[in-house]
């Protein structure tokens, strides 16, 4: 990022992982209004160099709205999130979202006001990390995420697209999900879900523990997608899990033993070492499903060679699994999303799943904890 000021560049206090020993206080409110308003004020300027773009989603209930300055933007957004798509929006956005590049309009963010920036280990803005204003800065990338809550407005700036990390571009403006819907008691978890007959299994883990290749397993046996890597939870008692993102990823042994998902890969011109980011829809011969009820957790733990079992578990192993992946992946998520989370594990039975070599078994075992087509 650039220098406060600098149109197009690069802040370099954007860019240090600086961390203080201790978090400084949340900054005045009068300082958070006006690194807002300085926010609106680039975005209108980028804007009016470009043109401005707009669509409306439906995300779990509520009615969100994306403004873009330009085009750079929006093939990453689409990409993710085209079947949230909604023709009407059916009332007033809940949420509205403005997004712009520095490449393409030659206006940059804002640095908060105040002494330079510093950041937690998620990329939190440091005094920034409770409301009224949440601001982020992505390690990956330097992208810089900022939700005002009073007016449910929330800000995204890159300096180039071409910068954004490979997860960025399979679930973007996560943070800014992440914030809104966290105060309307609707918590975002890393998880991969997968349904049939409006009932839904939650498969958590962490990265390598077998997720996506079991959640894609069950595509291929006709069962439907909600998420991949992130979901979205309401309720207390009774869980409804809600789609976000329609992306998925599979490193390349995967993709081997999945070969009918190769048409869905978006960036087939990656490093051999990258994963494959899969764009999921009609196209590609999977079913979505906008949210059901969750009937079970799954934990997938990878044993080759062995069939496939499932074993009941303890709520504790399955909070173990799912909390801290959970809470790493949105800056200032802490105490509240623990407790989320806790009680999400309490609410339906929790199960181990064998992975073996037979993926279609490996279906099978979780299709039978859903009700028959």
């Amino acid at each position: 990022m650039a220098a406060r000021g600098d149109e197009g560049g690069r802040h370099p206090e954007m860019t240090s992982a600086g961390i203080p020993s201790a978090s400084p206080p949340a900054p005045p409110d009068a300082c958070s209004s006006v690194f807002v308003r300085q926010l609106d004020e680039s975005f209108a300027r980028a804007a009016a160099t470009t043109r401005e773009n707009a669509l409306t989603l439906r995300l779990a209930g509520r009615t969100v709205r994306i403004a873009f300055a330009g085009d750079a933007l929006v093939p990453t957004v689409l990409g993710a999130l085209a079947p949230r798509l909604s023709a009407n929006g059916e009332g007033p956005p809940g949420l509205t979202l403005k997004l712009w590049d520095a490449r393409t309009t030659g206006v940059s963010a804002p640095l908060p006001p105040g002494p330079p920036s510093a950041f937690g280990l998620r990329g939190e803005v440091l005094g920034y990390s409770a409301e009224p204003v949440f601001a982020a800065c992505s390690h990956a990338s330097g992208a810089l995420s900022v939700l005002d809550a009073e007016s449910a407005t929330g800000y995204f700036w890159v300096r180039d697209i071409r910068d954004l990390a490979l997860h960025e571009l399979g679930a973007p403006l996560l943070s800014l999900f992440g914030w809104f819907f966290r105060a309307r008691g609707t918590q975002l978890v890393h998880a991969a879900v997968v349904g049939r007959g409006g009932q839904a299994v939650l498969l958590a883990g962490p990265g390598g523990s077998g997720k996506s290749t079991t959640a894609l397993a069950c595509l291929g046996a006709g069962l439907e997608h909600i998420a991949d890597d992130y979901a979205l939870v309401s309720g207390v008692s009774h869980p409804i899990v809600h789609a976000l993102y329609a992306t998925a990823k599979l490193n390349a042994d995967s993709l081997v033993r999945l070969p009918h998902f190769a048409r869905a890969v978006r960036n087939t011109e990656r490093d051999p070492e990258e994963k494959a980011l899969l764009d999921l829809g009609p196209a590609t011969g999977v079913r979505l499903a906008e949210n059901a009820a969750l009937r079970a957790i799954v934990l997938p733990s990878v044993r080759a060679g062995a069939a496939p079992a499932l074993t009941p578990i303890a709520a504790g192993e399955v909070l173990r699994a799912l909390a801290p992946s959970s809470i790493f992946q949105v800056a200032s998520a802490g105490a509240s999303t623990f407790a989320s989370l806790g009680a999400l594990v309490k609410a339906v039975p929790a199960f181990r799943l064998d992975l073996g070599s037979d993926l279609s078994a490996v279906a099978a075992s979780v299709a039978s904890l859903l009700p028959p087509a």
